[in-house]
């Protein structure tokens, strides 16, 4: 029995029974005859390898994956490449086209005035018939002096200048006018110049024009 000095029993000796009770417990083995913890332990190893065997299933799935992943942005990537140069090449062709039109445009327009031309001289001509050879001259005159009119304003049309806007003015006009109730000057995004009224980019002549609408 614990020792007791008419206060109780003393704390720490009870203490030092319980104390060997553990130890005489835990000498005499596990109850019933069980296994040793020790042996549960390798079980548990055991399950943790089959952990590890199952994480790395699951690592090999996640690299097949990750691969499938990269092979597909390859391919999109490569793609996108081809269908950027094929536009450029497209953009291109349609450029040179374009540029080829203009001198089609001329040789159509001299065409049809050389039939019109044709046409008077030939079926037209000798079928006036009042005012006789007086009135035949004064027709034909008449009718040389629009041609030669048609050509040579046609020649001027295709061969001056159709006007190049301003340069872009610098940098304390260009405050001034923000900071006035003007409109903004619209900049073109290829040649970079100021864009007025009825100014639009010629893709023949790769540069804006004043009148577009007239060029």
């Amino acid at each position: 029995p614990p020792l007791t000095l008419g206060l109780g029993p003393v704390p720490h000796v009870e203490l030092a029974g319980r104390r060997g009770m553990a130890v005489d417990a835990a000498a005499a083995g596990p109850p019933h005859g069980g296994e040793p913890r020790e042996e549960k332990k390798g079980g548990g190893a055991g399950s943790g390898g089959g952990s590890a065997a199952v994480g790395g299933k699951s690592g090999d799935k996640g690299e097949k994956d990750t691969g499938w992943r990269r092979l597909f942005q390859r391919f999109t990537r490569r793609l996108i490449i081809f269908i950027d140069d094929g536009i450029d090449k497209g953009v291109d062709t349609a450029t040179y086209g374009i540029k080829l039109m203009g001198p089609i445009f001329v040789i159509v327009a001299l065409t049809l005035i050389g039939f019109v031309v044709y046409t008077y001289f030939v079926h037209i001509l000798r079928h006036i018939t009042f005012g006789g050879l007086a009135g035949q001259i004064a027709t034909t005159a008449q009718g040389l002096f629009f041609v030669l009119n048609a050509l040579y304003n046609y020649w001027m049309t295709a061969t001056l200048d159709a006007g190049k806007p301003p340069e872009p003015a610098d940098e304390a006009q260009i405050l001034v006018e923000e900071a006035s109730d003007r409109p903004k000057p619209r900049i073109c995004p290829r040649c970079k110049l100021t864009k007025p009224m009825r100014a639009h980019h010629c893709t023949i002549c790769n540069r804006c024009v004043l009148k577009m609408d007239h060029h």
